[in-house]
């Protein structure tokens, strides 16, 4: 659910990463064709297919810059593209233990308010993660969460193991929570997938199952999602 106010924000900004090309830096892509685009147990895309798309620069001193994007379709609100926009810094500890720290933009380019339709609001969000072997955990901190002018926060673990023969165990919980999650939802919640991983070639597909506890009044239901996604440039069989 997203909030009347929209901002622009320079995306000229982000044009940074086709100027820093150096030999230290690499960049890579991701293409995902998903049956539906869920975003904290929440669809962005009413349920139906997107496509999503990600370019990313990474620089060997651990900085990097990114982009993503992906179609959206929001009941009663105008907009049918959202680009989010990232930057921060990774490394590792001298245990092994890896770290992530960023600032993301969630844009919406060509949301407008109309007689009819509410315009999709641009918003930032800070995140820290920590990750060791098969298990990450992150941290999102938002002092305008979806436009709200309310703070949001979201707290996550995700794990993946891998099993023989190409196959993986994909398991993900998050909790919602703050003053534009209280004024989105009415109350916090907790969002929760499940489901198997399978890695062919060049590309690694996905069956997850999705739900939340969110109030049922919302329509959030339970529901599968299946992902196919490819990352360039393609890895060499020897890898």
């Amino acid at each position: 659910m997203r909030i009347q106010r929209n901002r622009t924000i320079p995306a000229i900004a982000f044009g940074l990463v086709a100027l820093t090309g150096t030999a230290n830096a690499q960049f890579s892509s991701a293409w995902t064709l998903a049956s539906d685009y869920d975003y904290r147990g929440i669809t962005q895309s009413d349920e139906n297919p997107a496509l999503q798309i990600s370019l990313d620069y990474s620089h060997a001193s651990g900085w990097y810059l990114g982009a993503w994007a992906s179609n959206v379709k929001f009941q009663g609100y105008d907009g049918r593209l959202e680009l989010d926009l990232a930057g921060g810094f990774t490394g590792t500890t001298q245990g092994g233990l890896e770290w992530d720290a960023g600032l993301m933009w969630y844009t919406y380019p060509g949301s407008a308010a109309t007689e009819s339709q509410a315009g999709l609001a641009d918003f930032p969000e800070v995140y820290f993660a920590l990750g060791r072997g098969p298990v990450r955990g992150r941290i999102r901190y938002s002092h305008d969460f979806s436009g709200t002018g309310e703070t949001g926060l979201y707290v996550e673990v995700n794990t993946k193991f891998r099993l023989p023969s190409h196959f993986c165990v994909l398991a993900h919980v998050g909790h919602s929570s703050g003053r534009a999650i209280d004024r989105l939802y009415q109350a916090a919640y907790v969002d929760y997938s499940a489901g198997i991983g399978y890695s062919a070639g060049n590309f690694d597909l996905a069956l997850r199952y999705l739900g939340n506890d969110t109030d049922p009044a919302f329509g959030y239901r339970g529901r599968a999602m299946v992902t196919i996604e490819t990352r360039f440039p393609w890895r060499h069989a020897a890898d």
